[in-house]
């Protein structure tokens, strides 16, 4: 049940999912919850100036979908650890993946790292593709077991 959790329904096909994927409690080494506090976009990279005027023109139009998502860094203020412990460093780097989305100020994510050290986050206004309250409940669950 877990496990199905963090599937990417809809893009089992993906190479390089930029959310936490099925088996997520025994393929991270790291998986913690916060809240976003900064987002760094990649410099240059055509989607990013398209969403930046985008979102100038049109105020509610505050995120983009990427097909092939690219990386950018964020910096979060951790609410909780389930599993190893949260980077020091001030901001982290999220891998490019599959249908990808920046997150917002303010956004609670997920996130996990693996064994090569590759960050990957899932947010809670992520509805099509990530179920960021069974998640968390899942996690809860498993933390209360003190696994």
């Amino acid at each position: 049940m877990i496990a199905a959790l963090f599937a990417c329904s809809g893009v089992q096909a993906c190479p390089s999912p930029a959310k936490p994927q099925d088996g997520f409690f025994d393929r991270y080494t790291h998986i913690f919850s916060a809240v976003v506090t900064g987002v760094r976009l990649p410099r240059g990279d055509a989607d990013v100036e398209m969403y930046v005027r985008n979102a100038a023109l049109e105020k509610t139009e505050r995120n983009i979908f990427i097909a092939d998502g690219y990386a950018y860094d964020v910096q979060v203020e951790v609410t909780h650890v389930y599993k190893g412990k949260a980077p020091k460093s001030d901001w982290l780097s999220v891998e490019a993946g599959c249908k990808s989305q920046y997150p917002e100020l303010f956004d609670r994510g997920v996130f996990a790292i693996n064994t090569d050290g590759v960050l990957v986050a899932g947010y809670e206004r992520q509805t099509e593709f990530f179920n960021y309250s069974d998640i968390i409940r899942a996690l809860e669950k498993l933390d209360s077991r003190g696994r």
